[in-house]
C-alpha cells in the first residue's frame, strides 16, 4: 500500500483507472454485539427515553418502511418490514419544526 500527498497521481504515470478489474467486493459487517442499553431500533415500539419534544409544529411518528416511500428498506433489518421514526414534513409549513428527544446518553 502506498499513500500519496496529491491522491490524483497515477502510478505507473501510464496506468488507466477506467480499465482496472474490481479484483474484490465490499459486504456490509455483520453486528455481533448485542443491544446496549441506549440503542433503539425502533422494531418493538418507541424505546424508553424516546419522546416528541413540547411545542413541535408536527411529530415523528414511527412508521414501518413498506408504508412509506423512502427510504425503501429499514437499515436495522435491511427489509421493508422494519420500523423507524420518520418526520412527515408535508404536515409542517415553513420554519415549522419537529423535534424528538432522545434519552441523555
Amino acid at each position: 500500500l502506498r499513500i500519496f500527498e496529491n491522491p490524483c497521481v497515477l502510478t505507473p504515470p501510464d496506468a488507466e483507472p477506467f480499465n482496472i478489474v474490481p479484483t474484490t467486493t465490499s459486504t456490509r459487517p455483520t453486528i455481533t454485539n448485542p443491544p446496549g442499553p441506549y440503542d433503539c431500533t425502533f422494531e418493538s415500539g418507541i424505546c424508553n427515553g424516546w419522546e416528541n419534544m413540547a411545542n413541535n409544529q408536527f411529530n415523528w411518528t414511527r412508521v414501518q418502511a413498506s408504508t412509506v416511500a423512502a427510504p425503501e428498506i429499514d437499515h436495522t433489518t435491511n427489509t421493508v418490514q422494519g420500523y423507524f421514526m420518520q418526520a412527515d414534513l408535508s404536515k409542517g409549513g415553513a420554519n415549522d419544526y419537529a423535534r424528538l428527544k432522545s434519552p441523555t446518553l
